[in-house]
């Protein structure tokens, strides 16, 4: 069984190529080649917050809130879980 579950999983990744120029409507071409050409930023800060109906149920199952910063440039990622 799990040697067709691994078949499965590699077929439908091949299938999954990178496709992006030839999705994008004639619209969003001008965002795609913007996005595409703009420069990769060296440090940025961001916030993981579980998606989660209760935050009681987020402390059972270790789910936590995390803030990150994150600097290409000294090759440093800072994370640390946001609680109160």
């Amino acid at each position: 069984m799990r040697l067709v579950t691994v078949i499965v999983f590699a077929v439908t990744a091949a299938g999954c190529g990178d496709s992006s120029s030839d999705v994008a409507s004639d619209e969003a071409a001008p965002i795609v080649d913007r996005l595409t050409n703009a420069p990769i930023p060296q440090r940025w800060d961001f916030t993981y917050q579980p998606d989660s109906a209760s935050p009681y149920a987020d402390c059972l199952s270790g789910l936590d809130a995390v803030e990150g910063s994150m600097d290409a440039t000294n090759g440093v990622l800072r994370l640390a879980p946001r609680r109160n």
